[in-house]
């Protein structure tokens, strides 16, 4: 007959293979759910540092600033040249936070797309370089 039929039980066989069958599928769920808890989280962990690292930006920004203004207001040409110098790096550090912050933005959408069932692979973003690569 059947695949379970043939034994002296029929109903033993076929009691288990539905009983792991029904504990399986509900495995499945939970693993899925706590994936869809994880990934959420992880979107507003990465929303979290994209806010640290536009608040850093700001904070190099207006330090370029602070810089610059030195420079102008120097009479001793090394010491303005000191504080251009310094300006120019400060603003690449500031360039540097806004691109990170834009990728952990992007980073908390993929988590997010993941959540609701989309590839990771498929939502992922491109990592931002370093500075001067």
């Amino acid at each position: 007959m059947g695949d379970d039929s043939s034994t002296t039980d029929p109903d033993g066989p076929r009691l288990v293979t539905t009983q792991t069958t029904s504990d399986l599928a509900q495995t499945t769920t939970n693993l899925a759910q706590n994936t869809r808890t994880v990934a959420q989280q992880l979107a507003l962990e990465a929303e979290s540092i994209a806010a640290v690292a536009t608040s850093i930006g700001h904070t190099m920004t207006r330090a370029a600033e602070m810089y610059r203004s030195l420079s102008s207001a120097c009479a001793d040409p090394a010491r303005a040249a000191h504080y251009r110098q310094r300006a120019a790096a400060t603003d690449a550090v500031a360039r540097h936070e806004f691109a990170d912050a834009e990728w952990f933005v992007a980073l908390g959408r993929a988590f997010q797309a993941s959540a609701e069932g989309v590839a990771i692979e498929e939502a992922f973003p491109t990592p931002p370089r370093a500075p001067g690569s």
